[in-house]
């Protein structure tokens, strides 16, 4: 935020998106013209614009709330983040009003209420607004400089579930000891992106025999489990020579054999 000041007032104050409409649409409704308007220049068009088309339009077709509603969600489609403030009630440059926040709001509804097409429109919108509110949190920081907190709990669980099967066990601590080999690592970085984004799914995806169509797995599987199945069989591929192929070494589980024990617990090699 800026915060350079005139005087004792600062240049910059904040006011809410939707507080921001309520205004604008409410002078335009109030007014035939710009001059003496806090929102637009003498000569500006868009405001003409926006006026005619709130007196020319019906209240049975759009309300009051449905206008403030759509130049709102204008405002925040278009990241209108920043307007210009007022000296003396007149627009001008030397104030600066911060909109907060970007806000899923309606769009504008060009149908008439209880029509199919305003289901239609009611519909999108809700779908729209929740796509924009998905967000996947790693809750680490990017680049890793650390193994991820959802993998170390899955280390954690299968560590307890192998605890009397050492071969395996071996085979699990391995891959942990082959993480921390290639902590830093661009690729290491984009397998644990890739992982922890499949894992915060709400369902477990997999993909049909003919790997054409993603599907959703039936049995919701342990995320943390997941997650070091899934990184266990990706790095077979990053490191090969790291783990054995055909036959036990070392007290550690071969690859061959490890693919049967992990079963379906993993991503499928054509998701990942």
């Amino acid at each position: 935020m800026i915060s350079t000041t005139i005087g004792k007032s600062d240049i910059v104050t904040r006011e809410a998106r939707a507080d921001y409409a309520t205004r604008l649409v409410k002078f335009c409704k109030a007014n035939q013209g710009t001059e003496g308007s806090p929102f637009s220049s003498v000569f500006a068009s868009w405001f003409l614009l926006l006026s005619e088309a709130i007196e020319t339009t019906s209240e049975d077709d759009i309300t009051e709330e449905g206008w403030i509603g759509a130049v709102t969600g204008a405002m925040a489609v278009a990241r209108i983040e920043c307007v210009p403030g007022t000296v003396n009630a007149k627009l001008s440059f030397k104030r600066v009003i911060r909109l907060n926040s970007i806000l899923s709001t309606q769009t504008l509804p060009f149908a008439r209420e209880n029509s199919l097409k305003a289901e239609v429109n009611r519909a999108e919108e809700r779908l729209r607004m929740g796509y924009n509110n998905l967000r996947i949190k790693f809750q680490d920081d990017i680049p890793f400089t650390a193994i991820p907190r959802l993998v170390e709990n899955g280390f954690a669980k299968v560590k307890l579930e192998f605890q009397r099967k050492p071969l395996i066990l071996a085979h699990y601590i391995s891959t942990y000891n082959c993480l921390v080999k290639w902590l830093g690592d661009t690729r290491i970085n984009l397998l644990f992106m890739i992982v922890l984004t499949i894992a915060a799914s709400t369902v477990t995806p997999g993909f049909q025999k003919d790997g054409k169509e993603i599907l959703v797995v039936v049995k919701r599987r342990d995320e943390a489990k997941f997650a070091v199945a899934s990184i266990t069989r990706m790095l077979w591929y990053l490191d090969p020579e790291y783990f054995p192929r055909d036959v036990d070494k070392d007290g550690v589980l071969c690859i061959k054999e490890m693919t049967k024990k992990i079963g379906k617990c993993h991503a499928s090699t054509i998701l990942l």
